[in-house]
């Protein structure tokens, strides 16, 4: 770590070193990409690095899929001018380091498809201009802190395929700008284990994807299912998957008023009870609905037939009834679909 009389230093020089640091502490490199950070090259002139034109500075560290492994430097915190971190796709094993949270420029953080692990550093939320924020696909631990709801600009918040656990923060609603939250299952490491119901999501109205999946949301109590009526605000919403969770509670008839835009509703492996909302043909773009393992009475509404693009209906493990000649044309059309039983 450079020492505080590196204060002294014009900003240049500290950038220059903050990169032979974080260089020091990889091991590795297999695609000898970093062989030429050295004293033959100015150091925007580095393979994965981009700096301002006013300013020597670096702007842009971008070292993905560079088969990169070792520790994180916490030197990293050091280049102040930093917008775009993106160091996904390689075999970083270390914890986060908190300094992340004094890159005030910040904007882009992806570090996605490692090993890090550790709890996620609560500076992280110092960083108020992010917009895209991506830790996806590490051995991350511990609970969602409630700052997050301090990054107002966030349009993208992908923490799934960790082992994060507790509850969903009520200021995660917070986030207006949001357009993607992904936090479902760890396909490597077991699954993060988020408990507890989901907050009001009606301010994020421009949310496009929503994936909760392979979780422990919801109580299976009246009220789990809230949080769907608040998505009608999110006319852009094209994926909402909350399957394999603990979500209980009456299917809400709100549901047939989500966005029209809608291409695919997972609901599946819940216990949900009540019946499927009669209008949910509405949902005219439907090319995947799962309902299947739930509680679900009643008939199967006819509407679903005027679904046009639905290619996968899984209903199967309900108790639903009804009329199924549609449903027979339906899965004699090369399309997928699982029966009720």
């Amino acid at each position: 770590m450079l020492t505080s009389s590196s204060l002294t230093l014009r900003g240049d020089e500290v950038d220059r070193l903050s990169l032979l640091a974080f260089k020091a502490e990889i091991v590795g490199d297999r695609m000898a990409i970093l062989t030429s950070w050295n004293e033959s090259l100015h150091f925007c002139e580095w393979p994965g690095i981009s700096c301002g034109r006013r300013h020597q500075r670096v702007t842009v560290l971008d070292l993905r899929s560079s088969r990169l492994g070792g520790q994180l430097s916490p030197n990293i915190g050091n280049l102040s001018f930093l917008r775009t971190l993106n160091l996904e796709n390689n075999s970083f094993n270390s914890s986060i380091p908190p300094e992340i949270g004094r890159l005030f420029r910040l904007q882009r953080l992806r570090l996605g498809n490692n090993s890090f692990r550790g709890d996620i550093p609560v500076s992280i939320s110092r960083c108020s201009k992010l917009r895209y924020l991506d830790l996806g696909n590490n051995i991350l631990g511990g609970k969602i802190h409630n700052e997050i709801g301090f990054l107002s600009n966030l349009q993208v918040l992908n923490l799934g395929k960790n082992r994060l656990s507790g509850e969903i923060p009520p200021s995660l609603g917070n986030l207006s700008s949001l357009q993607m939250l992904s936090l479902q299952q760890n396909n490597l490491h077991g699954a993060n284990m988020f408990t507890g119901r989901v907050p009001n999501l009606a301010r994020m109205s421009n949310l496009f994807r929503v994936e909760m999946d392979a979780n422990n949301l919801g109580n299976n109590e009246e009220g789990d299912l809230d949080f769907l009526s608040s998505l009608v605000n999110c006319t852009n919403l094209k994926r909402l998957d909350i399957s394999d969770n603990k979500f209980g509670g009456v299917l809400p008839e709100s549901l047939s008023n989500l966005s029209t835009k809608l291409e695919v509703m997972r609901l599946g492996g819940n216990q949900m009870r009540g019946s499927i909302p009669v209008d949910i043909g509405n949902l005219n773009n439907l090319g995947i609905l799962g309902f299947e393992a739930n509680q679900l009475t009643g008939p199967i509404p006819s509407s679903i037939s005027k679904l046009s693009k639905l290619y996968d209906l899984s209903l199967n493990h309900n108790e639903l009834s009804g009329n199924n000649s549609w449903i027979l044309k339906f899965s004699k059309r090369d399309r997928r679909y699982r029966p009720l039983s």
